[in-house]
């Protein structure tokens, strides 16, 4: 089996300082309270953590990206095609026709200034 990096360097890198930060601390917190057991499983994490920075690979980030994989809606690489194709990434101004928009505009303008005005009439 063979295992690619899954994480960036960034990534990477703050895993192994916050991992060794938190090694650290639950180390010193148990070296005050050994009885307490929750400071064991912080540094199994924290392990667990600067293990995955160094090897850049996290089994959960896999895990996530195959589910998503999976469920994606388009099964087919022509059917990908197609809908890349029908929705373009940028508005295209060339077709677009303002003077509907416009005469539309005018019209609800013109009519909420004639129901203001007989509102107004009405008022006094």
């Amino acid at each position: 089996m063979k295992v690619s990096s899954n994480i960036g360097i960034i990534n990477a890198l703050l895993r192994i300082t916050f991992g060794l930060t938190f090694l650290a601390w639950s180390t010193a917190k148990l070296s005050r309270r050994p009885w307490c057991s929750k400071y064991v499983l912080i540094m199994i994490l924290s392990a667990m953590k600067v293990g995955e920075g160094i090897v850049r690979y996290c089994p959960i980030t896999e895990l996530f990206q195959k589910q998503s994989f999976n469920m994606s809606p388009l099964k087919n690489s022509a059917d990908h095609k197609e809908s890349k194709q029908s929705k373009p990434d940028q508005f295209n101004f060339e077709n677009l026709d303002l003077t509907d928009l416009t005469q539309q505009l005018n019209e609800v303008s013109n009519g909420e200034n004639h129901s203001n005005q007989a509102n107004h009439s009405n008022e006094q």
